[in-house]
C-alpha cells in the first residue's frame, strides 16, 4: 500500500493514522541485508497509475547507537521507546535499516540520496480498518501494536521540512506491506 499518493500536493498526511488515504498499489519489496556488516540492498517497486516507481536502498548508516551501524535486529523503536521519533507507535522491529536511497520514476531519477528507513515490525495497522490507533492505546494484545501480525514499512524522505505536511517533510514517501514472507 502507498500511504497517500505520489501526486499529493501540500498539505498532506502520509502517516494516515485513520487509514482513509491508503492507495492499493501493485508492487513488492525485497530485503537482503547483513546486520553484522551493515550492508545489503532493499529494492521496492510499485505502480501508481501509468507510472512505475523503484526504490534502491543500499547505503546504510546509523544516526544513533541503537541503529547499530545502519542495520539492526530486535529493537524497540518509535513511540515512547526513546529510539527514533515519536511519530509512530512504539513497536518491536525484527529488522530495521536506516540510510540513504534513490527513487526512480519510469527509470528516471526522481529523488537522489534521500533519507530512508525500513522496518520489518509488529503490525501497527488494524487488519480490517487499516487504522493506526496512536497515540491512543489499542485493545490488541501488544497495546499499540499487534505482536500476532507483521508488516513492512518503508519511508523515503527529504531533508527539507515544512510544517504544512505530516510528517513535516517536503517529501515523504511511505509504503506499507501487510503480507510478509520470510525466506
Amino acid at each position: 500500500m502507498l500511504v497517500g499518493s505520489m501526486s499529493d500536493t501540500t498539505p498532506w498526511d502520509h502517516l494516515d493514522y485513520a487509514g482513509k488515504h491508503l492507495n492499493a498499489v501493485k508492487g513488492m519489496i525485497e530485503i537482503e541485508v547483513n546486520e553484522h556488516t551493515n550492508t545489503g540492498r532493499v529494492v521496492a517497486e510499485f505502480i501508481e497509475g501509468a507510472d512505475q516507481y523503484r526504490i534502491i536502498f543500499d547505503r546504510f548508516a546509523a544516526k544513533s547507537p541503537v541503529q547499530s551501524g545502519g542495520v539492526a535486529t530486535r529493537i524497540y523503536e518509535h513511540g515512547n521507546s526513546n529510539n527514533g521519533d515519536p511519530l509512530y507507535p512504539k513497536t518491536w522491529l525484527y529488522l530495521g535499516g536506516w540510510g540513504t536511497a534513490t527513487m526512480y520514476k519510469n527509470d528516471q531519477v526522481l529523488y537522489k540520496d534521500y533519507d530512508a528507513h525500513f522496518m520489518v515490525m509488529e503490525r501497527s495497522r488494524d487488519p480490517k480498518t487499516h487504522e493506526v490507533r496512536y497515540p491512543i492505546k489499542r485493545t490488541l494484545p501488544g497495546g499499540e501494536t499487534d505482536p500476532a501480525g507483521m508488516e513492512i514499512d518503508l519511508w523515503v524522505r527529504s531533508k527539507e521540512q515544512t510544517t504544512n505536511n505530516f510528517p513535516p517533510f517536503e517529501t515523504f514517501v511511505h509504503l506499507c506491506w501487510e503480507e510478509v514472507t520470510w525466506r
